[in-house]
């Protein structure tokens, strides 16, 4: 269940990330309600904190195990409403936290019936596929930490 303490919303997203042949590139994913986005989700009630967040979505969405990637945190974060008429979270206030989420060479991806499509992108061709704009900007600041 989504842990909504003070009517918000908190989530978090990984850039998941690799470099192939000195390039960058990052996973988008696309969700089943066709929009383009990062790998990660909303806190439930259950998780301690936001890092078990990002580690249990990255379980379920993409199959990955905490030895699969080296994670960190950032203090990149957007604070937004949740504007989406076809949302069950309409109108509610909305946090997205995001961390840096580096694939190791030996990871193999299982993705979820959560998500349509995945592709990995460099950082210029990424940004314009995310589909809302505090996403986009958050992106542009978090991966300029790498």
């Amino acid at each position: 269940m989504i842990d909504i303490s003070n009517n918000t919303i908190t989530t978090a997203n990984a850039l998941l990330y690799k470099v192939e042949d000195d390039r960058t590139v990052f996973l988008l994913v696309q969700e089943n309600d066709s929009n383009w986005g990062l790998p990660g989700g909303a806190k439930d009630v259950e998780d301690k904190n936001l890092q078990f967040t990002i580690q249990r979505e990255l379980k379920e969405e993409l199959g990955l195990e905490q030895s699969d990637y080296v994670l960190r945190e950032t203090e990149v974060k957007r604070e937004f409403e949740y504007n989406h008429f076809q949302s069950s979270r309409f109108g509610k206030h909305g946090v997205v936290c995001f961390y840096l989420a580096q694939l190791k060479d030996t990871a193999e991806l299982r993705v979820s019936d959560e998500l349509i499509n995945i592709v990995w992108l460099e950082k210029e061709t990424a940004i314009p596929k995310l589909r809302f704009d505090y996403i986009k900007d958050g992106f542009r600041e978090a991966s300029g930490l790498i």
